[in-house]
């Protein structure tokens, strides 16, 4: 009776990792489909179904490639990508490329393959992409810069005109990519689609061999809660690398306050945060770019400043919200300082709050980088005692 009641157990976890896996993987809004070594459709979610048009009657041990005919008239390179996929196994080979359909209204895609392994047996991951805005995106942006360039020998047309409209572009690019991360944030990333498409997989076979007698549950179960685990892990990390959703929920503080803990405890140095006089809610554009100008200037402490102490100050003050991330490392000569995308991003950042940014540092006596964010950009004064302190 006591193994008979221990078998149910394990067949109800292994049936809730399951049901918990299929739930995730159908509310990713990626199209995602698990394809055998028959090319044949094994398991798809309801993104991949609504792309092709089909009810999972119809999707069920359906050939991919002649579905990729019928639905998108796309057969090659898909075929041979698959193919080579299917005969190199689980040797960490994988395809992308792009498709573009026909009609009056072309979308294009970006079609990605892996190979799964779990529990031994081999599976193909298929994931489509609708990158339609972003190559059309791509094309608007060529298309000014070429006009620009064209109208440059114009004596109407000015250098502060020309910074004007390059800043505007880059404003706009800074809007889609913190949209981006919010949408992603959201979503799945394709690593844990394929952890999640070979764990509903995995749990599968092991209901299977277990009511046959095939398989010791105890083991099955273990590498199940061990994924599990992982993939939890996995998920908190991406979500949080992506959008700090403590910006969202608990204010600017408590975002920069979690972004120290974590490069504290990542990059084995010393953090001191201190906030004091923040007002409760910020507007967003403000609260993300100094959070992003944070998280960059810790990305240049990790880079360049060796294993050093950090300091980030967050203060309201007569000026505005001043953000100051100051480090006692290697420093540098200001006038040999690097001008990589990091401090250009910084600054355009900066620009995009009406803030002032400056950096200072002197070899062997570390680098600050100070951030002044104007009270009318930040949309109110502080009032009350200091809003936390660590």
């Amino acid at each position: 009776m006591a193994d008979l009641d221990q078998l149910r157990r394990i067949q109800q976890e292994l049936r809730a990792a399951r049901e918990f896996a299929r739930s995730v993987i159908e509310n990713v809004p990626l199209p995602l489909a698990v394809v055998d070594l028959d090319l044949r459709i094994r398991l798809a979610n309801d993104a991949f179904r609504a792309l092709a048009g089909a009810g999972t009657d119809e999707l069920e041990r359906r050939s991919v490639t002649e579905l990729a005919r019928a639905a998108w008239n796309l057969e090659e390179p898909l075929r041979s990508e698959l193919e080579e996929l299917r005969a190199a196994g689980n040797g960490g080979k994988s395809f992308a490329f792009e498709h573009q359909t026909n009609g009056a209204s072309p979308k294009t895609f970006c079609i990605r393959g892996c190979a799964l392994q779990p529990d031994g047996d081999v599976y193909l991951l298929l994931t489509v992409e609708d990158i339609t805005a972003e190559r059309q995106a791509q094309r608007t942006s060529q298309g000014e810069r070429e006009q620009m360039a064209a109208e440059a020998p114009s004596p109407a047309r000015t250098l502060g005109q020309e910074q004007d409209d390059l800043r505007e572009l880059a404003g706009r690019l800074f809007t889609s990519q913190d949209d981006e991360r919010r949408r992603v944030a959201r979503e799945l990333h394709d690593d844990i689609c394929q952890k999640l498409a070979a764990l509903e997989i995995e749990v599968q076979q092991i209901e299977d061999r277990t009511r046959k007698g095939q398989a010791k549950p105890l083991a099955g179960l273990e590498r199940v809660r061990s994924a599990v685990g992982a993939l939890s892990e996995d998920v908190r990390r991406i979500s949080h690398a992506l959008h700090e959703t403590a910006i969202d929920d608990l204010g600017i503080a408590a975002a920069l306050r979690g972004l120290a803990s974590e490069f504290q405890e990542r990059g084995g140095m010393l953090v001191a945060f201190s906030a004091e006089a923040i007002p409760e809610h910020l507007p967003a554009p403000v609260a993300t770019g100094l959070y992003r100008i944070a998280q960059e200037a810790l990305r240049n402490v990790s880079r360049h400043a060796g294993t050093t102490e950090v300091k980030i100050l967050l203060r309201g003050e007569a000026g505005g919200i001043r953000l100051q991330i100051a480090d006692s490392g290697k420093g540098f000569e200001m006038e040999r300082r690097p001008r990589g995308l990091g401090l250009i991003g910084m600054e355009e950042r900066a620009r995009m709050m009406e803030a002032s940014l400056s950096v200072e540092s002197k070899p062997g006596e570390g680098t600050t980088v100070t951030v002044v964010v104007p009270w009318r950009a930040a949309g109110a004064r502080p009032d009350g005692p200091p809003e936390c302190e660590t």
